[in-house]
């Protein structure tokens, strides 16, 4: 499972200790971990908006105009999935953590133990939930997509296109990977496109007419279960 992780400290020498122990939790979890370091909460706060993050430890004292804790709540105005664990020397916030939904606090000299023991319970209940978005790579960043904005996927070869409502995106990424990132309303139409079940207004024998307005032929091997799946949302 890829793990998206963000630090968020004063101190860089601190922001790469955690790395590396976030990244020895991985390899010993079998997950692969993305991890994004910050010394200042206005880039952390763009990346988590336009990327997200699964996880956040964000240092209560920052030398500017927000706390941790300031953060963290501003974080969860418009994204209540990341779990974040609030770093400190002192256990004197803890009800202000609380309040402001943190996962976890851990204290400084931060231990491998405690490290792996949080991250392995925030990834438990990462896979209990149902996924709300796809993230699209491409050159060196990722952007957060709903998936309900999300109409079809289409493909030739290692280009694909990701068709939202009013405009098309591009990265480049076999079909079938993106097949096993998907939830169940996500399904094959043919051998080059995923469809969006829940955009779905019409089905035929031939095609499948979309919210906008768009056909798409549907491949014969699929039909079956296009239709089975498709009428199941609305029993």
């Amino acid at each position: 499972m890829i793990i998206r992780v963000a630090v968020l400290d004063d101190e860089w020498a601190f922001c790469e200790q955690l790395a590396e122990l976030v990244a020895t939790w991985g390899a010993r979890s079998g997950n692969s971990v993305e991890m994004g370091r910050y010394t200042s909460s206005d880039p952390f706060l763009i990346d988590a908006e336009e990327s997200g993050f699964d996880v956040a430890f964000l240092d209560i004292r920052l030398q500017e105009n927000r706390t941790g804790l300031e953060v963290a709540s501003e974080l969860h105005r418009t994204d209540q999935d990341t779990f974040v664990i609030l770093i400190s020397n002192e256990s004197t916030h803890v009800q202000e953590a609380f309040d402001a939904q943190v996962f976890q606090y851990l204290f400084k000299p931060v231990q491998q133990t405690q490290v792996e023991r949080y991250m392995s319970s925030a990834v438990d209940r990462i896979k209990m939930r149902p996924k709300s978005f796809y993230v699209r790579s491409f050159e060196h960043s990722k952007v957060r997509l709903p998936l309900k904005d999300i109409l079809y996927f289409s493909s030739s070869g290692h280009h694909l296109d990701i068709h939202l409502r009013n405009e098309i995106m591009s990265e480049r990424k076999l079909l079938k990977d993106v097949e096993t990132q998907l939830p169940d309303q996500f399904l094959r139409c043919s051998k080059s496109l995923i469809v969006n079940l829940d955009q779905v207004v019409r089905l035929d024998s031939r095609e499948m007419i979309l919210s906008n307005g768009e056909a798409l032929r549907i491949g014969p091997k699929y039909l079956e279960t296009l239709r089975s799946r498709w009428l199941t949302l609305f029993t």
